[in-house]
């Protein structure tokens, strides 16, 4: 996720632990952080850049849209999700 200088995503989700997220056409999540990160990171250190933050979600495998849990690249959609945990991914 990508932080605007309120500290919300630029989805407008709250980012707070509990906060249920959700996004018309579904939010996109993975198993792996690590694929997470080298996808869709900038991975930039520049202040001048937006933050970027992963997000551990909560969430019910029976409501997935598209893709599945079984893939070697787990990406899928779900309608919402609750935000469980999250951490920066660079220091500033």
């Amino acid at each position: 996720m990508t932080l605007n200088e309120q500290g919300q995503t630029l989805d407008g989700f709250p980012l707070q632990a509990g906060s249920v997220h959700r996004k018309p056409g579904g939010l996109y999540l993975s198993l792996d952080p690590n694929y997470v990160i080298e996808y869709y990171s900038h991975g930039s250190d520049d202040p001048e850049d937006p933050q970027e933050v992963l997000g551990k979600y909560r969430f019910d495998p029976s409501q997935i849209m598209s893709g599945n849990l079984t893939d070697n690249q787990t990406e899928f959609t779900v309608p919402f999700a609750e935000l469980v945990d999250f951490r920066y991914l660079h220091d500033r």
